[in-house]
């Protein structure tokens, strides 16, 4: 491990520099492990960087198994060795074949996102040529949970992103100092779309984070409690990927 960066008591980022080259495609995961435990975590990083980045998240003692990674990673100290399994899995890729990506997430449910942002900024996709910015859409219960709101916001400035962060709890009083959008991403989404003039021609939507937001948005296949996600229903093609 090189470094990492605390961004609260339950969130950091961490980096890890392979001995050799680690291949992967941008949206995939990778599978640490350590003492026995082994467990997946989305890549940040751009195939073409030469580090490992992870955005963890410390769940609930509720959510969190009798064994788990997470809590060791935290306390990890730069240099300490972690091992990374040879290759990277998932099939939660950008879609080469859409016009349109509105990508749509929860806290650490960025990460796929951010290596597909970074990957296409730098060139890595030679069939994407996008006439319209990429759309991100990205809620959060508290301000500082927007581990790369400066990096999204410079990348909104040449023109290639949308980058819309959303606090749901805006009347806390640790959230006082949030200036911009308010409420849960999931209910807000329909009128992002309106703002942005999406409409499900040619659009395709990734989903990312806690499954209930994936529920509502994207379910696919409906019971009497659980309908079919909005998305669904409005003829949207969507990708989801449930972290908890």
């Amino acid at each position: 491990m090189i470094d990492k960066q605390i961004l609260t008591e339950n969130l950091a980022i961490l980096k890890l520099k392979p001995e050799t080259k680690f291949k992967f495609e941008p949206g995939q995961y990778a599978t640490l492990e350590m003492e026995g435990t082994l467990r997946p975590y989305s890549i940040c990083s751009s195939p073409q960087e030469d580090t490992i980045e992870l955005f963890l998240e410390m769940v609930p003692d509720s959510l969190r198994k009798p064994i788990s990674l997470t809590p060791k990673l935290f306390h990890l100290h730069k240099g300490d060795p972690v091992h990374l399994l040879s290759k990277a899995k998932g099939k939660f890729t950008l879609d080469e074949t859409a016009h349109t990506h509105v990508m749509v997430c929860t806290v650490t449910g960025i990460a796929p996102f951010m290596s597909m942002i970074r990957a296409y900024l730098n060139g890595y996709y030679e069939n994407i040529h996008l006439k319209e910015p990429i759309y991100l859409f990205q809620g959060a219960s508290h301000l500082d949970e927007f581990g790369y709101l400066e990096e999204l916001k410079s990348y909104e400035k040449i023109g290639k992103l949308v980058y819309v962060p959303t606090v749901s709890r805006p009347q806390e009083e640790h959230n006082h100092p949030w200036q911009g959008q308010t409420g849960r991403v999931n209910v807000l989404l329909e009128d992002f779309f309106k703002r942005y003039k999406i409409t499900p021609k040619d659009t395709l939507i990734y989903l990312c984070g806690h499954r209930g937001m994936i529920e509502a948005l994207g379910n696919k296949r409906e019971t009497p409690q659980k309908p079919l996600g909005k998305l669904i229903q409005k003829g949207y093609s969507i990708q989801t990927e449930a972290y908890f």
